[in-house]
């Protein structure tokens, strides 16, 4: 089959949501657009690098040619893998997250853990300028740990 009937014939045979994509593909070619611009429209109303690759590999097929079947399978163990280690590495990084998470929130339990206890005490901090400064310092610095913690560990960014 040519690129246009294999993509035909595989929107009508798998089911959602990539049969949409397939179909909407089809039924542009149909109206006239060119398949190249087709694909072209079907990768800029999706986001992420999967798309950005198969796109590429069926445009670079309608140029050259090839043994598409084959290219496809390789792309689809390509991105089967990318996917099984990206939740390798979250679960990896899962204790640290947790770690940082409790570590960001203990010392606020804390905070209020010592009103509960001792309000009078406590007051002071609620009631002098440098109180609350202090009060506002520490949770501005609370949340930038946070923040430099999540960016620490963020997977497949």
């Amino acid at each position: 089959l040519s690129l246009s009937q294999a993509i035909a014939f595989a929107s009508s045979e798998i089911g959602p949501p990539l049969s949409g994509d397939l179909a909407a593909i089809v039924a542009r070619e149909s109206m006239g657009m060119p398949l190249g611009a087709s694909i072209d429209a079907w990768v800029g109303g999706e986001e992420g690098a999967d798309f950005r690759l198969t796109a590429s590999v069926l445009q670079l097929h309608r140029r050259t040619g090839g043994d598409l079947p084959s290219v496809l399978d390789r792309v689809a163990r390509t991105l089967s893998e990318r996917r099984a280690a990206a939740r390798e590495a979250s679960s990896l990084t899962a204790q640290a997250r947790l770690s940082g998470a409790i570590l960001g929130f203990l010392p606020i339990g804390f905070f209020l853990f010592l009103t509960l206890l001792s309000p009078k005490d406590m007051a002071a901090a609620y009631r002098s300028p440098a109180g609350i400064a202090a009060i506002a310092l520490g949770l501005t610095m609370q949340g930038a740990a946070f923040l430099w913690i999540r960016s620490l560990l963020k997977v497949g960014a």
